[in-house]
């Protein structure tokens, strides 16, 4: 009986320890889920704001891994003000799988280098279309969209996720 008894508590008690690491991923993702949406809403605040090599203010201007550096602070993130060495955070993901406050990174203006030249944030993607938003050396900051631009497509080179 007392082997049955101790069966039974050991059952119950891995049935809550299973319902709290649930409960625990699921608190995780809606963290992350704000978080993101945070980002992503801070980020909107900018369009339009002018360019400036070195920018990391909205006052002065951004440039690309400027902005992405001041939209994330404003969750607590802080990251390294160069695209290249930003570029060396977060966790690799495919393209197919990026979702809104991932990265995209891609060759600079000399599409034959391979290094890291530019930093955009994902705001969406939806079936595939990834909307982003970054600060351009022609318009500043602006949303577009990624697959409709073959000028984005040719120097991609890959992406990262940042909130997890």
């Amino acid at each position: 009986m007392r082997g049955f008894k101790f069966g039974i508590l050991f059952i119950i008690l891995i049935s809550f320890w299973v319902t709290g690491c649930s409960t625990q991923k699921s608190n995780h993702s809606s963290v992350e889920k704000k978080k993101t949406e945070k980002v992503v809403k801070y980020a909107h605040k900018f369009n339009g704001t002018k360019y400036r090599y070195g920018g990391k203010n909205p006052k002065t201007g951004f440039d690309c891994s400027g902005f992405i550096c001041y939209v994330y602070k404003e969750i607590n993130v802080q990251l390294p003000p160069s695209s290249r060495e930003l570029s060396k955070k977060g966790k690799n993901i495919s393209l197919n799988k990026v979702k809104a406050g991932d990265l995209l990174f891609f060759k600079g203006s000399n599409k034959k280098n391979k290094k890291v030249g530019h930093v955009a944030l994902v705001t969406e993607n939806k079936s595939g279309k990834i909307k982003m938003i970054h600060a351009t050396t022609s318009k500043g900051v602006i949303t577009e969209t990624y697959n409709s631009s073959s000028y984005w497509t040719s120097r991609f080179l890959f992406a990262k996720r940042i909130i997890n």
